[in-house]
């Protein structure tokens, strides 16, 4: 769903290591596990940390063993190509030194937080033009914003129009993706409902675990899908 754009404000902690996967830079690099101020559903799937990567995306899953020709590619994101579970603002070939700054920081109270990545000025690849916007992560609803404000390739020849995506891809590859541009977008995540919930861990996500069964149990499970 296509939203006004609203960065929002806030100091942050900015990250100036890369090291974890990607070739380790800021080039094609990404974060340390980053640990969330609250449990975040993606995919069906509950969270609590992400990775932050240089190529304007985060991945919730651990990117340790992608190389720098994996981190790269947009591509990807309409793929089952590594990485995967990824939530991209302007997945493309970036480059994160000055005067770009990548930071993340939470707002709003508990119950209603969001978690802020926000990535400014940062410098297509190899150093030239800037990309600046917010991923914003919602505490409880798990709704995924993307605001993407202005940006410019500069003369990178790294990237161009069609190899630049806004978007989520999910834990199997499968994505749906928006075309970046000074655009905002809601994903709203599906709801699951099982029924029974007898013996179940969790009745509302896609993948529970059952245990302790003392009877056989047919389960039934209701998706609700309210839109991207």
């Amino acid at each position: 769903t296509e939203i006004p754009f609203a960065p929002i404000t806030g100091s942050g902690t900015a990250i100036t290591n890369w090291s974890n996967g990607g070739g380790g830079t800021a080039n094609d690099g990404f974060s340390a596990a980053i640990a969330l101020p609250f449990t975040f559903t993606f995919d069906g799937m509950p969270f609590s940390q992400l990775y932050v990567g240089t190529n304007g995306y985060v991945t919730f899953l651990n990117p340790a063993a992608l190389t720098a020709q994996q981190a790269r590619p947009s591509s990807n994101m309409s793929s089952t190509a590594l990485p995967n579970a990824v939530v991209a603002l302007c997945f493309a070939d970036l480059n994160v030194v000055s005067p770009g700054v990548v930071k993340t920081f939470t707002t709003g109270s508990p119950g209603s937080r969001i978690f802020v990545i926000d990535y400014a000025n940062v410098p297509f690849a190899p150093n030239t033009g800037s990309m600046s916007g917010q991923i914003h992560l919602h505490e409880t609803t798990n709704v995924i914003e993307l605001h993407l404000g202005t940006f410019n390739f500069g003369t990178s020849t790294a990237t161009s129009p069609n190899f630049r995506f806004a978007g989520v891809e999910k834990r199997d590859g499968s994505s749906n993706t928006v075309s970046a541009g000074n655009l905002s977008w809601r994903f709203t995540p599906l709801e699951y409902q099982w029924a029974p919930t007898t013996f179940l861990n969790d009745a509302t996500i896609a993948e529970p675990f059952a245990s302790a069964i003392a009877a056989t149990t047919t389960y039934t499970v209701t998706v609700n899908n309210s839109g991207c």
